[in-house]
């Protein structure tokens, strides 16, 4: 048996015993020898398709803490309270902390006792959070949803922007960007903001699933073929629309 057990890829086997996933995916497993090999990279993936695994894994065989930069609180707090669930240790930096409370945060990523921190881009705008990163030596930056870097998309975040200018403080660390999209503008500023004249990667996955179908319908009236569709298709039933105040008249009618 540990014969057998030595032929099949450690990582497999660190994702069973760590997280209890069974497989991966080429694409995952691809962009993880990425990392233990030290190449930056921008990985477009869709939503679902598993890209926490892609940085959760290399984050224990890395030889500093890996720091996972997230656009919004709520996310921060769902990956740590995931994370902790499972028993992987984790910190994160956010407002509200008592020095005690940041000390705490280094020494934890300092003595690898926790492998992954995770941080708002505005939090990495303050100096002395940017320090105290730097004396840990951070080994690898995840930034997740990078299109937010773009000006070209509607999910711009002008601290994003500033990333790069944190990167150099850090002095340089491996770092992989993650989103579910990116138009060649896009891809173009995530390029210039986080990588700069370092060599990188563009990893992508298509976003079309076996099990999805797609149908135009044409129609003179949408809210007539939304009442009909709404009585007969199988439920739960999700309705995409364009704006705030079209969900609002969509539920009215519904």
């Amino acid at each position: 048996m540990e014969k057998l057990r030595d032929l099949i890829d450690p990582i497999v086997i660190l994702a069973r015993d760590r997280f209890g996933i069974t497989a991966l995916t080429p694409l995952q497993r691809y962009v993880i020898a990425n990392t233990l090999d030290g190449i930056n990279q921008l990985v477009v993936l869709p939503t679902g398709a598993g890209k926490s695994l892609c940085f959760l894994l290399p984050s224990v065989l890395l030889p500093g803490p890996t720091l996972v930069v997230v656009p919004l609180l709520s996310l921060l707090a769902d990956q740590l309270r995931r994370l902790r669930e499972r028993g992987t240790p984790c910190d994160c930096l956010r407002g509200g902390q008592t020095d005690a409370e940041r000390r705490a945060v280094w020494k934890r990523l300092g003595d690898g006792t926790a492998r992954i921190c995770f941080v708002t881009p505005e939090m990495l705008g303050n100096g002395r959070v940017c320090s105290g990163l730097a004396a840990v030596k951070v080994a690898h930056v995840v930034v997740d949803e990078a299109h937010c870097v773009s000006e070209w998309g509607k999910s711009f975040r002008p601290a994003y922007r500033k990333l790069g200018a944190v990167l150099e403080r850090l002095g340089n660390p491996l770092v992989s960007a993650f989103t579910a999209t990116a138009s060649p503008a896009i891809a173009a500023d995530i390029e210039r903001v986080l990588f700069r004249d370092r060599d990188w990667r563009f990893l992508d996955e298509a976003p079309d699933r076996p099990n999805l179908f797609y149908r135009v319908r044409r129609t003179v009236s949408k809210n007539a073929v939304l009442s009909r569709l709404a009585a007969v298709e199988a439920r739960p039933l999700v309705v995409f629309v364009q704006s705030r105040s079209g969900a609002e008249r969509a539920a009215r009618l519904l």
